[in-house]
């Protein structure tokens, strides 16, 4: 199975703003800026929705957001 995602500047921004970016690192929070990137990071987690399809209730204790 193939699946395409559009991502935006919208969610480059919430993810840089989620894992610490603060507003003083336009690089990280502002799309208009010269080096507007997202951190090396995002690319990691499309394949989430897809690791979700696998049940992990196996795992002791196990909390994906910890």
């Amino acid at each position: 199975m193939h699946l395409n995602r559009i991502i935006s500047q919208r969610d480059v921004i919430l993810y840089n703003l989620g894992v610490g970016a603060t507003e003083k690192e336009l690089k990280w929070t502002f799309e208009g800026d010269d080096e507007f990137s997202a951190l090396p990071t995002f690319g990691v987690i499309p394949q989430f929705s897809c690791a979700a399809a696998i049940p992990l209730d196996w795992l002791p204790n196990f909390n994906p957001v910890s």
